[in-house]
């Protein structure tokens, strides 16, 4: 099942390659409940042939609920429910990282 995963991945990513103008993603940020499943990451990132870092490694999905528990009072859902949203308006912001490239 890991496998089939991290197959997936690499589909997805070889799908944005060719659908979306720009630099390939420089890393890949798992998140959810089951992001840290023992291999995962290890699978993914062999796979994927990119580097993979955990939502917690970075702390963006910390912040993140503290950001959404302040701003919506327990109406705001899961944390995993805004992962996807997070990431998607971070599209087009540059790295700081100076390499102009982005996580997918």
């Amino acid at each position: 099942m890991l496998a089939e995963l991290a197959r997936e991945a690499m589909l997805c990513l070889r799908h944005f390659s060719v659908s979306v103008r720009g630099d390939r993603p420089d890393h890949l940020l798992l998140t959810g409940a089951h992001a840290a499943e023992p291999g995962l990451a290890e699978l993914v990132q062999s796979t994927c042939r990119l580097p993979v870092q955990l939502d917690d490694e970075s702390a963006c999905m910390s912040d993140l609920r503290e950001g959404l528990s302040k701003a919506m009072a327990g109406a705001a859902g899961t944390l995993e429910s805004w992962a996807a949203a997070a990431g998607l308006s971070l599209r087009g912001v540059t790295a700081s990282r100076g390499s102009g490239r982005r996580a997918a």
